[in-house]
């Protein structure tokens, strides 16, 4: 195969050779070939594939293998919902050859239809929420983005979000935040794009924030902000010489003379980040409430609209639009309480210390207070949301009259 895409032989690639300094050779000069030729290689694919020259019988077998894989998905989910029942847990080894099973199938479709993307981003979720293999997740899911979506944009919204999601399992918050902010350029009402982008950036203003009680929903203290260490600075660039020479320089002298002068304290860089980060999150929550509000409207509509044409529309698939519009409006009332919930954690981590800003404490803690509240009378039964409610309405009236506890 390799003679026969690059033209060269096989670029000095040996499976059985042992010799490291040899593979490097060889990984030198295929990486060479690629850079040259490898974007041609694939636009000429692409170009075969747009023009619809997969044979018939591929693109039917190719969907024959898709269903298959989702047949195997529902008897997965059978047999955990039949093993929850019982109250015996589906065994490990049968659960796992089962989504290794339904992620050959998909592969099987993809290699008899590239194009099908449906079957690509089935198994590239299976693979990295199910079988811990992430990279090649990665891989297929980038293949949609960049490769076999084409124009079409929702499997690209898609692939975006669960690369998201990927590299939030990985802690990296920036990355995962610039695929949902990919994700909700293609669509600006996707919702879960929107909570991604907000969850993002308020983690990463967390780990500025030690013992924050915004970490722990409920609980915790509240610390001096701290650098995280998984977000190392880069170094500062350096200042452009004059040409003078350095022991002609005088010396800084602080304001007593001393000639110590105060060096810049590092905390306020960090504040500044994390305060950042905190409106970036907040904005992101808000304009996820603005869809939700926006889904809302449109679904009052469509009932609107069903309950009127009674006498046009049969009674059974009238019933059948109005159970999932209930359905819907029921996922988007979760969904608000979930992000007011959220906005309740970032104004916790906005609070300053009550001995230094009172007044300013007292006001982001109410704010708190008035998210979480918000999300307990959506959904009354959600222990966190009670939890938390109970917690900082109490927290407020132990706190005296000054702020300062």
């Amino acid at each position: 195969k390799l003679k026969e895409y690059t033209g060269q032989g096989n670029l000095g690639y040996l499976p059985d050779e042992d010799d490291k300094t040899k593979r490097k050779e060889s990984i030198v000069r295929w990486d060479t070939w690629w850079k040259a030729e490898g974007n041609a290689f694939l636009q000429k694919s692409d170009k075969v594939w747009a023009k619809g020259q997969i044979a018939p019988e591929d693109q039917k077998l190719a969907l024959e293998r898709w269903h298959d894989g989702n047949k195997a998905l529902e008897d997965i989910a059978k047999k955990e919902s039949d093993a929850q029942e019982k109250g015996v847990p589906l065994a490990a080894k049968e659960r796992t050859e089962a989504y290794e099973t339904a992620a050959y199938l998909f592969k099987q479709a993809t290699e008899k239809d590239p194009t099908l993307v449906s079957a690509r981003l089935s198994r590239a979720i299976i693979l990295y929420e199910q079988l811990k293999q992430s990279k090649e997740a990665e891989t297929e899911l980038k293949a949609v983005v960049h490769r076999f979506a084409g124009e079409a944009k929702y499997p690209k919204v898609i692939a975006n979000f669960h690369l998201a999601k990927i590299y939030e399992l990985r802690g990296d918050w920036k990355m995962a935040s610039n695929f949902h902010k990919a994700a909700v350029s293609l669509d600006e009402a996707f919702l879960d794009g929107f909570i991604g982008q907000g969850d993002c950036a308020l983690e990463q203003a967390l780990a500025w924030i030690p013992g924050s009680p915004a970490a722990g929903g409920a609980g915790g203290g509240n610390g001096g902000p701290k650098e995280p260490r998984e977000a190392p600075k880069d170094p500062p660039a350096e200042t452009p010489s004059d040409g003078g020479d350095k022991k002609d320089e005088k010396p800084i002298v602080a304001p007593d003379g001393t000639g110590k002068p105060t060096p810049p304290d590092p905390r306020e860089d960090a504040i500044r980040a994390r305060d950042k980060l905190l409106h970036e999150a907040m904005g992101a929550y808000r304009q996820a409430l603005d869809v939700i509000a926006k889904k809302d409207e449109a679904l009052r509509d469509a009932a609107g609209l069903t309950t009127g044409q009674s006498g046009e529309v049969e009674k059974f698939s009238q019933a059948n639009l109005l159970a999932t519009i209930r359905n819907s409006k029921e996922s988007l009332t979760q969904a608000a309480a979930s992000v007011y919930f959220r906005l309740g954690r970032v104004h916790l981590a906005r609070c300053p210390d009550p001995k230094e800003h009172p007044e300013k404490a007292r006001e982001e803690r109410s704010e708190a207070v008035a998210n979480f509240q918000a999300a307990r009378k959506l959904q009354p039964d959600e222990e966190r949301y009670r939890k938390a409610v109970e917690f900082w309405e109490e927290a407020e009236k132990k706190e005296p009259e000054g702020g300062n506890k």
